[in-house]
């Protein structure tokens, strides 16, 4: 599973990076909204509620988006979640993780 992940970001990093250099390259016109409500797999959202980088909207956004999506967004919390409330974020994500494929993931 791990593969496939680090497989689909590097090939979505390809397919920004070539739609940057071929395409218009403006980031305000990149969209990939219309194609997050054909996503079927269980999707967690955790975001920092001071996020500078990617505002709580944008979060909020994509969850409105992916049929049944679950969403939390941690106060006290920037782009990192991970690192400002790994007290809150770790247990998140096995949570979600143990309710999606139980016994797999502890």
């Amino acid at each position: 599973m791990l593969i496939n992940y680090t497989l689909s970001r590097k090939l979505q990093n390809t397919l920004v990076n070539k739609w940057q250099r071929e395409g218009d390259g403006d980031l305000t016109t990149f969209d990939l909204k219309p194609g997050l409500r054909t996503l079927t797999c269980p999707t967690l959202i955790i975001c920092g509620a001071e996020d500078f980088i990617t505002a709580p909207i944008n979060s909020e956004h994509i969850k409105e988006n992916i049929p049944h999506a679950e969403y939390h967004c941690l106060e006290r919390a920037c782009h990192d979640v991970y690192n400002d409330r790994p007290d809150v974020v770790f247990p998140l994500i096995r949570d979600f993780a143990n309710r999606i494929a139980p016994r797999v993931y502890l």
